[in-house]
């Protein structure tokens, strides 16, 4: 779990609520991000600006379950008469809310996109070499 209570009330200072309540959503909370990033977070590795953002993002979901009424993963659309409002999409990445999300990817944790190289190309890569005569991405490439 990336965030506790006595964090998500001392430090963030979230919404208040049953801790018992909270710290469930702060479960929940830790479990999307790692769904979110793909279980690619190392604490270890990181820079304290970053263990403090993906913290902020915990609490930042959890409160969204906390005013959201729980972790319902639908859509959140309410209509009454011609009055109607829609809540957040859920993103095909996770079901993080804005200020999580943008939290994670302030920190360089959200995947923003990878290009892979066939693998024999590696060992020039590291040496410096450049690769050039790429077509697509079904193509080899030439090792100059």
């Amino acid at each position: 779990m990336y965030a506790d209570y006595a964090y998500y009330s001392g430090t963030y200072y979230g919404e208040s609520g049953d801790s018992t309540l909270i710290s469930s959503y702060l479960r929940r909370a830790s479990e999307d991000i790692d769904f979110a990033t793909r279980g690619q977070i190392v604490l270890a590795n990181l820079a304290d600006e970053q263990i403090t953002m993906i913290k902020n993002a915990c609490c930042a979901q959890a409160e969204s379950y906390l005013q959201a009424g729980g972790t319902d993963e639908g859509s959140g659309n309410v209509s009454l008469g011609k009055f109607s409002i829609s809540g957040e999409s859920k993103s095909a990445g996770g079901y993080l809310c804005k200020r999580a999300e943008g939290l994670l990817r302030h920190a360089g944790l959200l995947n923003r996109g990878v290009c892979v190289l066939p693998t024999r190309n590696l060992d020039q890569l590291n040496s410096g070499v450049a690769i050039t005569g790429l077509k697509d991405e079904t193509d080899t490439a030439e090792i100059s």
